[in-house]
């Protein structure tokens, strides 16, 4: 990633950005070049949400804790998918390299 790469997020729409290579890719890489910017950033809104509605996002049908990853591809992460907070997602099975300069946050 050499630019800009900017996603929104919102009380209705998690903001996300995935940057994704094989776990089981030992020589491959993830890289956020010098002077790059990844972001999720605020989207403006009206709403507004309650903390009822935030932990029952958390919770599926049954009453577990939800987690979207998994199945048969090896690029996604282990780490529990939070649906009320934005998210950059990094995986490689080599080297994620941030150099420098390089910016990276989810608001």
């Amino acid at each position: 990633q050499d630019g800009v790469l900017v996603a929104s997020t919102d009380i209705g729409a998690r903001g996300a950005i995935h940057l994704l290579n094989r776990a089981s890719d030992a020589s491959g890489s993830v890289v956020l070049g010098e002077g790059s910017v990844t972001a999720v950033v605020l989207e403006s809104s009206a709403l507004t949400g309650l903390d009822g509605q935030r932990d029952a996002a958390l919770k599926a049908l049954d009453g577990q804790e939800t987690n979207k990853t998994g199945g048969a591809y090896d690029h996604l992460s282990t780490v529990a998918d939070r649906r009320d907070l934005s998210r950059i997602e990094v995986v490689t099975g080599g080297q994620a390299l941030f150099a420098g300069g390089s910016t990276t946050v989810a608001t």
